[in-house]
């Protein structure tokens, strides 16, 4: 149990790590890009889509309403969907109908207020049918008056971890 509690947090830092990287270059690209001032020469845009494109977790930029607006390439190895093809949709669509509410309540509307980083673990459908269990951390990006712009998720695979966890409910 230790282990995993360990481990949950070092994911936890580690995903944290992941995204505020990503925030601080997504932003600076999303306000230098809003205000006309991107400039390639910083390679801004370049680093973002590197930094998000290598990594194994999940990341992706929605909408505050939650729409996708980037999914990383590796949501084809995770989930089975072709990252473009989930542009524009809800990811609510993909979550598992019993996690609906909680993940709203745990996690979007937390972030919609500004409070930071949030972590919720739910259940999304693969494009097979199947659901796994995922763990996502979701940063809110502000503007210069502090209302969100965008929501930034980092997203694993915890299935593992949960059908262990489940192992040592059981044998308790």
């Amino acid at each position: 149990m230790r282990l995993t509690i360990a481990r949950r947090r070092f994911h936890s830092v580690v995903a944290g790590g992941v995204l505020a990287g990503l925030a601080f270059w997504g932003l600076r690209v999303l306000r230098a890009g809003r205000l006309g001032r991107l400039d390639p020469s910083h390679g801004d845009e370049e680093r973002f889509h590197l930094i998000a494109e290598k990594t194994s977790d999940l990341v992706c930029l929605h909408e505050p309403d939650g729409r996708y607006l980037y999914i990383s390439p590796s949501c084809r190895r995770l989930l089975g969907y072709e990252p473009e093809a989930l542009l524009g949709s809800d990811p609510y669509d993909l979550f598992h109908p019993d996690d609906l509410e909680r993940i709203r309540s745990e996690a979007h509307e937390k972030a919609l207020d500004g409070q930071g980083a949030v972590s919720v673990t739910y259940r999304i459908r693969k494009e097979s049918g199947e659901y796994t269990w995922f763990e996502t951390l979701t940063e809110p990006i502000l503007d210069e008056s502090g209302e969100v712009v965008r929501l930034q998720t980092a997203s694993r695979d915890v299935s593992e971890h949960k059908r262990a966890e489940e192992a040592l409910a059981e044998a308790a």
